[in-house]
């Protein structure tokens, strides 16, 4: 949500909430904490967002590659 803000000397006055967009969150957040840490970020400039959305389910599995043994370069 998004509300005006107006100052006027050392009054504030806040403007009627506007919804900016919907986003469905998932049950579990980016990384850790609890309620709703961890599901969403902003820009550092604030312009953008970074949502944590659910994706759909496929119904066939994505292939993976596995390589055994792996040594990593020095």
């Amino acid at each position: 949500m998004s509300v005006e803000i107006k100052t006027s000397g050392s009054a504030l006055e806040a403007g009627v909430p506007n919804i900016l967009f919907e986003a469905r969150f998932t049950e579990e957040g980016i990384g850790i904490g609890t309620g709703n840490m961890g599901r969403y970020d902003v820009s550092a400039d604030g312009k953008r967002f970074l949502i944590n959305t659910p994706v759909e389910e496929s119904t066939t599995a994505s292939p993976i590659t596995v390589v055994h043994p792996w040594i990593p370069a020095r």
